[in-house]
């Protein structure tokens, strides 16, 4: 995995519907890793409480700005509660 290669990889906002479950795993090995934001993923609960059981001190996000702009380019209204 290349981001092995970053030794110095704080923060990481990644997602999307590619992302699965085995690329959460390889992510627990990222040692530098301490944020990760996960952008539009649909993950199985057990594969995310894996990952925070392996990489407790990572404080995990998550988002759905991808799939909201992708809604908005396709002329969607959305509604952000208050």
């Amino acid at each position: 995995m290349m981001l092995r290669r970053m030794p110095r990889l704080k923060t990481l906002a990644i997602g999307g519907p590619r992302f699965h479950a085995e690329h959460l795993r390889s992510l627990a090995k990222v040692t530098s890793l301490r944020v990760l934001v996960l952008d539009s993923v649909d993950l199985p609960d057990a594969a995310l409480a894996e990952f925070q059981a392996a990489r407790p001190e990572v404080v995990v996000l998550r988002s759905q700005r991808l799939a909201i702009s992708h809604l908005a380019r396709l002329a969607y209204e959305i509604a952000v509660p208050k």
